[in-house]
């Protein structure tokens, strides 16, 4: 019987996306796992739990000394870019920021010297600078997504950012989608001469298990704008500093225009944030609740959860490209990307851009509001081109349980 590992992101998603996959896989499969609350929440004789031993910070900066001195060039490199200046009251905050990345490294490497029975770990795309140290290990490495992407040239851009003192490169295997992320992966595999081999189950999400096959009524009493809000992560300093200001005055321009939208046509409002926004103290529920009584939204309320948010909405506004237009497009549902960076790059597919239509300014998200809300034949239009791409393409929705069964037989295939 075979041992997996998930690595240190993709265990944050054992207990909640891939609740239903890992139940699916214990019957088959050893796992191991450094997270005590792993082990009790599913309590299976095949899940192995891994004490890590104790260590220090002083430790890690010790043991990944070169890998410290070079984040450190690279950081001073970039505040002269920007005329900050590095001053040594600042150096222990640089150290907690730099143990609390490698930590995850040094917590893999430990794994893999503990239990050299591992033979297969699932990643997160942005965790590609664990690939070299699972192939030392003779470890097969298989990207999994926690929510399926029309963008993975973003992912890996965000990995080579987030870790920088490695290099990054693509696994033995990914797990695709549909056809549509299959042909985005090939490309991005082709591009980069790589061997790596997709496995094209469907990604075994718990968040996705919504009826696909019941569209939401048609002619609704009113129409609903969902905006789906993204999390700035603070790992530069564009996400530092500039990105939360540009973010607090999208969104106080953004809710004006709404409020405009929703005395003229009577609209309702929700706003599903990310997971993680309490965690910035300037983007919490509370701002956004304050920013509506600002504007006297009326019909408007903030939705904590996924499905419902989805098969709720009439129109999504998405802040920036997000993973989230994969199950708009699966639902059929007309939506805009507001992009927070004019300049970064959307999809490579050039339908997958027509088909969600892309804006930098107010001004040219009311326009299509505008149109969207007041000519409905609009809507209808929207939902007929993703219609024929979902064709085209040849995408059927698949149960959880059969994308679960689906990978679980090709993971049998792989050879140790």
């Amino acid at each position: 019987m075979k041992t997996l590992l998930f690595s240190p992101i993709t265990s944050g998603f054992c207990t909640n996306r891939y609740q239903t996959f890992i139940r699916n896989l214990l019957p088959h499969f050893f796992i191991v796992t450094d997270f005590k609350y792993i082990q009790s929440y599913f309590n299976h004789d095949h899940l192995i739990y891994f004490e890590q031993p104790s260590v220090s910070k002083s430790f890690l900066l010790n043991s990944y000394q070169h890998e410290f001195e070079y984040c450190y060039q690279r950081l001073t490199d970039i505040s002269s870019h920007y005329n900050i200046e590095i001053s040594s009251s600042d150096l222990p905050t640089i150290e907690d920021h730099f143990v609390r990345m490698i930590s995850r490294y040094h917590s893999v490497k430990t794994l893999f010297e503990h239990h050299k029975e591992i033979s297969m770990m699932f990643l997160c795309p942005t965790e590609g600078f664990l690939i070299d140290l699972a192939k030392k290990a003779e470890v097969k490495t298989i990207f999994l997504e926690h929510a399926p992407n029309f963008f993975p040239t973003q992912l890996l851009g965000n990995s080579s950012q987030h870790f920088i003192p490695f290099h990054t490169q693509l696994p033995d295997y990914i797990v695709s989608e549909n056809n549509i992320t299959s042909l985005f992966w090939n490309n991005l595999i082709d591009q980069q001469q790589s061997n790596t081999q997709l496995i094209n189950s469907g990604l075994p999400l718990d968040s996705s298990n919504y009826k696909l096959t019941s569209p939401p009524a048609t002619n609704p009493p009113h129409l609903t704008i969902t905006i789906f809000n993204t999390w700035l992560h603070p790992t530069s300093p564009e996400q530092v500093l500039k990105g939360p200001l540009q973010l607090l005055d999208l969104m106080d321009n953004l809710f004006e225009s709404l409020s405009l939208l929703q005395k003229r046509h009577g609209i309702y409002i929700i706003l599903k944030n990310h997971p993680e926004i309490e965690s910035n103290a300037y983007q919490n529920e509370t701002f956004y609740l304050d920013l509506g009584e600002k504007y006297k939204l009326r019909n408007f309320s903030i939705m904590n959860d996924f499905s419902t948010a989805l098969t709720t909405c009439d129109i999504a506004l998405v802040l920036n490209a997000s993973s989230v237009l994969t199950d708009l497009l699966y639902l059929k549902i007309p939506s805009i990307i507001y992009k927070l960076n004019p300049l970064s790059d959307l999809s490579q597919n050039d339908e997958i851009n027509e088909l969600f239509p892309s804006v930098s300014s107010i001004e040219s998200l009311q326009t299509l509001l505008e149109n969207f809300c007041a000519i409905p034949k609009s809507l209808e239009n929207e939902k007929i081109k993703m219609t024929e791409i979902l064709a085209r393409y040849n995408v059927k929705p698949k149960s959880l349980n059969q994308k679960c069964n689906d990978l679980i037989n090709q993971l049998n295939i792989i050879s140790p």
